[in-house]
């Protein structure tokens, strides 16, 4: 029993840290375009 619990969790914690900042990050520029657009 030589797993290292703490390590699997920080693995899955940046995991789901980047997923959630890809989602962030879409959304932000799918916002800039459309505010961009009823801004014309």
């Amino acid at each position: 029993m030589k797993s290292d619990p703490a390590g699997v969790v920080r693995k899955f914690g940046v995991g789901v840290i980047q997923n959630q900042a890809k989602s962030v990050v879409r959304y932000v520029i799918n916002s800039a375009k459309i505010l961009s657009h009823i801004a014309k």
